[in-house]
Order: C-alpha cells, then sequence, then structure tokens
C-alpha cells in the first residue's frame, strides 16, 4: 500500500513490504519509479527483509511541486 511523507512542502511515496528482518531501502534512479523493483520486493521478502521503495522527488506517485530542488 502506497503511503506518503510530507518533507519540505513536498510529498514523497513510499511503499514498505514485510513485517521484520532487516529493512532494506530500494532508490531508483533519474527518470524512473519504485515499479522498477516490483519483480525484487516479493524475493526479497520472502528471504526475510523488510524492504521500503521509494519514488524519489518528481517521481512515480511523488510529488513534482517543490519550492527548491536543491539540498545543501
Amino acid at each position: 500500500m502506497t503511503e506518503y511523507l510530507a518533507v519540505d512542502d513536498g510529498t514523497i511515496a513510499y511503499e514498505v513490504t514485510g513485517t521484520s528482518g532487516p529493512l532494506i531501502v530500494l532508490a531508483h534512479g533519474m527518470g524512473d519509479s519504485r515499479a522498477a523493483y516490483r519483480a525484487v520486493v516479493p524475493q526479497l521478502v520472502a528471504a526475510g527483509y523488510r524492504v521500503a521503495a521509494v519514488d524519489l522527488r518528481g517521481c512515480g506517485e511523488s510529488g513534482t511541486d517543490w519550492p527548491d530542488w536543491s539540498r545543501t
């Protein structure tokens, strides 16, 4: 299930799968989305991991309306 996190006047979409085990965070490359990991997430959960897949700013279901795109 997609969840949303409000950060710096923008919204980050993410999904956490699995209930126990070490956490693995999956962050995609430019122009992609967390959907790129849809085939590997079930395998990681079956191997005993909890997996968080995130849509970076402006990608997938994350917001595109950010006041500033740089971080210092």
